[in-house]
Parts: structure tokens; sequence; C-alpha cells
């Protein structure tokens, strides 16, 4: 419900993107189509990458900065969707894979950012910061579905692809404007 709405926002005159009707985004998939098979891989792994984020987020405590794993961290996230839109629903099981380790890497950035805020912020400036966070984390998905929604609209999906990624990657790099100490050792 949430796509055809938002792209009705950004442009009501559309109908169709790129030959997928709008009514088909919020409808079940239909057997034998390619959005069937992608809706079939989903069901076997439905967003199970940020459900098990604590398994590999404890990395970015380890040997780099905090923001040298964030910008790490998205600059890996935005290759994987560019790569993702130039499989294109074509091939299934790869952009679903695809899809599903850009969702892995995708939380290095958050805990990057959790750990940002919890060791530069005094306690009370990290609940402010949290919130902004989290307020931003919300906007700034919708304000860049949208986004992202009316590029494919306009161009092929490569270059909404390359745009999609840029949207990712670019804000990363303003890790590297704060300042953070070196990581501490492992003692042993």
């Amino acid at each position: 419900m949430a796509c055809p709405l938002a792209l009705w926002l950004v442009d009501p005159a559309s109908r169709h993107l790129r030959g997928i009707h709008l009514d088909r985004f919020a409808a079940p998939a239909q057997p034998g189509g390619a959005d069937h098979r992608i809706d079939r891989a989903h069901q076997r792994h439905p967003a199970s990458s940020p459900i098990l984020l604590f398994l590999w987020t404890p990395v970015v405590d380890v040997k780099l900065r905090r923001c040298t794993w964030l910008v790490l961290g998205a600059l890996a996230t935005s290759l994987l969707l560019w790569i993702a839109c130039q499989v294109g629903t074509s091939r299934a099981r790869l952009l679903t894979a695809l899809l599903f380790f850009a969702g892995v890497v995708v939380a290095l950035v958050m805990a990057s950012c959790g750990g940002l805020m919890a060791t530069m912020l005094s306690v009370s400036a990290q609940a402010k910061a949290s919130g902004w966070n989290q307020a931003g984390n919300f906007g700034g998905g919708v304000l860049g579905a949208a986004v992202v929604l009316w590029l494919v609209a306009r161009f092929s999906l490569p270059v909404a692809g390359l745009a999609a990624a840029a949207l990712v990657a670019l804000p990363g790099l303003l890790a590297f404007t704060i300042t953070e100490p070196a990581p501490l050792l492992p003692l042993g």
C-alpha cells in the first residue's frame, strides 16, 4: 500500500512503474510470473537479515574506528543495491541474495551509529541523538523510497539504481567528519 501511495504523491499522473501496474504492488503474486518467484524467495527468508544482526554487528567494536565501519557499510550496501538494479527481476534468486546481503551489510551502519552515539555523547545527549536518528531513518526511508520510485518511473533501472546507490553512499561519507578516538585494542 505504501509504494502506490508514495508514487501517487510524487506523480499522480503516473499509472505504472516500468510495466508493473500499481495495483500489483499490493496484490499477491501470480503463480508462474517473475514476481511470484521473488515472492516465494522472500517467504523462505522473510526479513531475516535485520533479525539476525546481533550476530555480526559486534564487529564494529573491533580493529577499525566506528566511522570507518559506517562508511564501509554504506559503500558496500550501495554497491550491492547498484548490482541488484543491474540484475533486475530476470534472475530472482540472485536479486534476492543481493538484497539480503545488502540488508546484512547495512546493519553495520546501524551498529556504527549506535556505537558512535553511545561513546561520543553525554547520557543526556544520547536520548536526543537516538530520537533524531530514528526520525531520520523513518523520514529518510520514506523520502528515499519516493525519490527512487520517481526515478524508476522516468529512467532505466540501471540509472535509477545508480542514483539509489548514491543516496545510500554519499550521506555515509559524512561520518569522516566525526573526530573519533582510535578503538581500544582487546586485552590478551
